[in-house]
């Protein structure tokens, strides 16, 4: 099984995310695939199995994927701040693999209904449907 999670900018939720992970499901395989380099180094410290770093490396690692996890901003382009290039985000929305996004605020686009959580809570529900859908 390989899970991917991507990020970008600072890379907390990222690395947050990992960790959690890693804590949770003992022997998953876990990528830690950063737009930049702050965000796969802070993936890595938290415990990811692999750290990469870029576009390529994103495309390549969600083709892949079992599971992809990050912000819903990995899915639009030229969101975080620009990071997440339309190849990106294509790569990500075409891979076969479930995504499980965490509802975030950026590029003027909204999730309703998500909102009303703390970010905390939101990337402990991400990991919570993470482990639901691998012990069906």
């Amino acid at each position: 099984m390989k899970i991917v999670v991507v990020d970008g900018q600072g890379g907390s939720i990222g690395a947050s995310l990992v960790g959690k992970i890693k804590k949770r499901l003992d022997g998953a395989q876990v990528c830690g695939i950063g737009v930049n380099y702050f965000a796969s180094k802070l993936m890595k410290k938290a415990g990811s199995d692999l750290m990469a770093t870029g576009e390529n490396a994103i495309k390549v690692n969600v083709a892949d994927a079992d599971f992809i996890l990050g912000t819903s901003g990995i899915v639009i382009a030229n969101s975080l701040q620009g990071e997440i290039s339309p190849k990106i985000s294509k790569a990500i929305g075409k891979s076969r693999a479930i995504k499980i996004l965490i509802p975030f605020d950026c590029s003027n686009t909204y999730i309703i209904g998500s909102s009303d959580k703390s970010l905390e809570e939101n990337i402990e529900r991400a990991v919570d449907k993470l482990i639901e859908i691998i012990e069906k």
